[in-house]
């Protein structure tokens, strides 16, 4: 490993104006302290679930509760991503005490099922990777009020995955594999439905054959599950005014 990510981001938050009154202590080589009055934060790497985590202390009860999570695979990282979570996890710290717990639109928010990845994030990971489709997400942010992830995904990503899987770049390929199934891992249910639904039973036949291989097996699994759905129109129930998430995706593939 080149660089030192985790030490990265610790290093760019210690040197931010906006919280230059905090105490710095470096606990070890995954846990890093702020400390400023009634203010305590630890910023934890978790290694095996590959997540850097901003948590805010209750020294009183001994507690600690999750303010913002991000993905954090130090084999795909860039200085991009360094910057955007320095950014979120300083804006988190430097908010007012009576909202310290808002979250920045770009964070990862904790969902019900305890994921910490949600479609946007998901969306900007797609848009790195992918560096040719910045362009096009932008004008997608630009002409409504919500990011449609799923359309975008359907539009403009997956014709790029189909695209890049015809290059037979076995590098590439193994590590977009590895960044798909690591989403699908961490991800909340909107990102699952969208890694499966919207991008794996849509691909070419050829570019199945190539990525499948490079699938954790809890993806591939996913999959092999989500196929009954390829192709096939779902209606939303009729007791819901409010479609789900799931319907919605499904009901764009058919589109």
């Amino acid at each position: 490993m080149d660089k030192n990510y985790f030490g990265l981001v610790c290093e760019a938050i210690s040197q931010a104006n906006r919280i230059k009154n905090f105490k710095k202590i470096k606990k070890d080589e995954s846990n890093f302290e702020f400390q400023a009055n009634e203010k305590h934060y630890l910023i934890n790497l978790d290694s095996q679930k590959k997540l850097i985590i901003l948590n805010i202390i209750d020294d009183e009860n001994n507690s600690s509760k999750n303010l913002s999570s991000w993905l954090f695979d130090e084999d795909t990282l860039t200085q991009k991503d360094v910057s955007d979570i320095s950014s979120d996890f300083i804006e988190t710290m430097s908010v007012k005490e009576k909202s310290s717990h808002k979250k920045s639109s770009k964070s990862q928010k904790n969902s019900s099922d305890d994921t910490n990845v949600n479609d946007m994030f998901f969306a900007n990971r797609m848009v790195n990777f992918f560096p040719e489709l910045k362009e096009k997400m932008q004008i997608e942010k630009d002409s409504y009020e919500t990011f449609r992830t799923a359309t975008f995904t359907k539009n403009e990503v997956l014709p790029a995955i189909n695209d890049f899987l015809k290059s037979g770049d076995k590098s590439r390929i193994s590590k977009f594999g590895k960044l798909i199934s690591d989403l699908y891992k961490n991800g909340d249910l909107s990102v699952r439905s969208i890694i499966t639904i919207v991008i794996l039973n849509n691909l070419d036949e050829a570019s199945e054959g190539k990525i499948k291989q490079n699938l954790s097996e809890e993806l591939k699994k996913a999959y092999e599950s989500a196929k009954k759905y390829k192709n096939k129109a779902v209606k939303p129930e009729k007791r819901n005014t409010k479609k789900s998430f799931m319907t919605k995706v499904l009901e764009t593939q058919n589109q």
